[in-house]
């Protein structure tokens, strides 16, 4: 009777130790599932990062060009202005 009571108890013990086991990986199993979740949130806002990067690029070329042209019609305007003060006012 004492050896079954012993073995009893083993079995027990292994069984309750299995279960932590289960548990434990169960909670390991989780976790990983949460940190995917979050990786792949994290790589959603980086190509949303990238995307709106590349189009503030693109629209700071554009506004580059623009203000290029404005400078190069300002030029022009004034130089026009000049040449008209020195039509409109000839030096005697």
């Amino acid at each position: 009777m004492y050896i079954s009571a012993k073995r009893e108890r083993n079995i027990k013990q292994k069984t309750l130790e299995l279960q932590l086991s289960d548990l434990r990986l169960q909670q390991q199993e989780e976790k990983l599932k949460h940190e995917q979740s979050q990786m792949k949130l994290y790589a959603e806002q980086v190509a949303q990062l990238l995307a709106t990067e590349k189009n503030l690029r693109l629209q700071l070329t554009a506004d580059g060009e623009k203000f290029q042209q404005f400078q190069d019609r300002s030029l022009d305007f004034l130089a026009l202005c000049a040449l008209y003060a020195v039509i409109a006012c000839p030096m005697n």
